[in-house]
């Protein structure tokens, strides 16, 4: 082979910088833990490509072993800028957003937006495509999460511990629009061609249809808001008409009354609605409802039995609570506009160390439970 490393490994996959003797060209290769997850990761790159987001020229790559590895083309003058990017003002960023969503890249913008880099202070370029499609970024499936309903279409948006929120949470109507129909021109045969090139399996291609199906049903929903008169009148409290900032307010929040994020994993899209309704004695009143994951069910139902058996169960898991104030550390850094990472990173590192540490003590049960935590975190 003309690769010769010239770098060390940079991320969590075995890897490192490698220069082509033959043309001069530099290319980072990693090499993920399964074939089929390099084949994945190739495959959204090329996919992405086709909506006119900006990526790397990815290729697939062995090694002297002939272990399947991803190599992605250097481009120069990359550079990390959070502030740019949660501003609204790079090029590319919300057109890329229904792509985004319909790929599932759960680590599109990264830990600390070292996914998502500028170029000359203006274009963005998604350079890590390896939580996308079937696979989380370290290697786990997604399964299930993985299905014909793109809720990454509102998880993005809305759920504050995500980092894709203070980027995407501002995203007009028209540019989700824009950024649905890169998605759209895509036909079904280029969609099930290149998930044959790849060597993919067909039920991915039935998924990726499925869900840009969705997409088009949101995108006719956003075009008939559009044209449709707004009757503000229409809309009764018990005292007055909804204002012009109410009505927005409502409108804002997709529903019939206010989402709230909830920072769980047990609560399905991680929101619980409120609205406010009126009883049959004239009474005013403030009700809710969310709907809970089939796994937070289950563990609910084994509580209940062991309760009829034994009484009440607490379980006060510390371990979490310490994930929680991690997640909320480096959250009220960026929220505070300190997105040079440089500054804090020696703070996050102590407390990923201990996050570390904590979980190599576990029993086998909870090790697994907590195992795509730390993944993610990592």
């Amino acid at each position: 082979s003309s690769m010769e490393q010239i770098g060390p490994q940079a991320g969590s996959n075995p890897g490192g910088l490698f220069e082509d003797k033959a043309t001069g060209e530099k290319w980072y290769v990693k090499y993920p833990q399964s074939g089929e997850h390099a084949r994945n990761e190739a495959l959204a790159a090329h996919l992405y490509k086709l909506t006119g987001a900006k990526v790397p020229d990815v290729k697939l790559i062995r090694d002297a072993n002939g272990k399947l590895g991803v190599a992605s083309k250097i481009i120069e003058g990359l550079k990390e800028n959070a502030q740019l990017l949660m501003s609204g003002k790079a090029s590319g960023v919300m057109e890329g957003f229904a792509a985004d969503a319909w790929l599932a890249n759960w680590d599109v913008m990264g830990l600390t937006y070292d996914n998502m880099l500028v170029k000359g202070g203006k274009y963005a370029y998604r350079v890590d495509t390896g939580g996308a499609l079937l696979f989380r970024a370290q290697g786990a499936r997604k399964g299930a999460a993985f299905g014909s309903v793109v809720e990454e279409w509102t998880s993005f948006r809305t759920v504050q511990s995500y980092t894709t929120t203070p980027v995407f949470k501002n995203i007009t109507e028209k540019q989700l629009l824009a950024s649905a129909n890169r998605v759209l021109k895509i036909s079904d045969d280029e969609i099930r061609q290149l998930v044959k090139l790849y060597g993919m399996d067909d039920s991915l291609a039935d998924t990726l249809i499925t869900r840009k199906r969705f997409i088009q049903a949101e995108a006719a929903k956003l075009k008939k808001a559009g044209t449709k008169a707004r009757v503000v009148a229409a809309a009764k409290t018990p005292e007055k008409t909804l204002t012009s900032a109410e009505w927005a307010a409502v409108e804002e929040s997709r529903g019939n009354g206010y989402a709230v994020a909830i920072d769980k994993r047990d609560i399905e899209d991680q929101q619980i609605l409120f609205w406010r309704e009126k009883k049959a004695n004239g009474e005013w009143i403030v009700n809710g409802t969310f709907k809970v994951r089939e796994e937070a069910l289950r563990k609910l139902n084994e509580l209940a039995d062991m309760a009829d058996r034994f009484g009440p169960v607490v379980d006060n898991d510390i371990f979490f609570e310490d994930v929680e104030a991690f997640y909320k550390i480096i959250r009220d850094k960026i929220a505070a506009g300190e997105t040079d990472v440089s500054q804090w990173s020696n703070i996050y590192r102590r407390q990923l160390q201990g996050l570390v540490n904590e979980y190599s003590q576990f029993d086998a049960a909870k090790k697994q439970y907590y195992q795509p935590w730390i993944e993610e975190i990592e």
